[in-house]
């Protein structure tokens, strides 16, 4: 199974909401300033840009108009740089445990 394809999912791509820590960061502000959307779009948008579809775009989202802006991500991509900016966020954290993900080479948590 070592060249099987698997399609990773950002489950939590938001921190359930942590404006205080990542959507409050000034790098991803000024993305999001570019652009004219969020932090939270920027974020969202991150995820894809990477090939990791985000699964709470409608369903996890606490309002109808953050329902609407989590869908509103088709008309913008990050370039190379800000993927890289985004993605060195000191922002890492864990939410949730998934048993046997430490060996995945995307897993964020392998220097604890």
């Amino acid at each position: 199974m070592a060249d099987s394809k698997v399609l990773m999912q950002a489950y939590a791509p938001l921190r359930r909401g942590d404006t205080r820590g990542l959507l409050a960061d000034r790098k991803l502000a000024a993305i999001a300033e570019r652009y004219g959307k969020t932090s939270a779009q920027v974020a969202l948008r991150w995820q894809l840009d990477r090939s990791n579809p985000p699964v709470p775009l409608v369903v996890k989202s606490s309002s109808a108009e953050r329902m609407a802006a989590n869908l509103d991500l088709f008309d913008f991509s990050l370039d190379e740089e800000e993927v890289a900016a985004v993605g060195a966020l000191p922002q890492q954290q864990r939410i949730y445990t998934l048993p046997g993900a430490e060996t995945h080479p995307d897993y964020p948590f392998g220097e604890e």
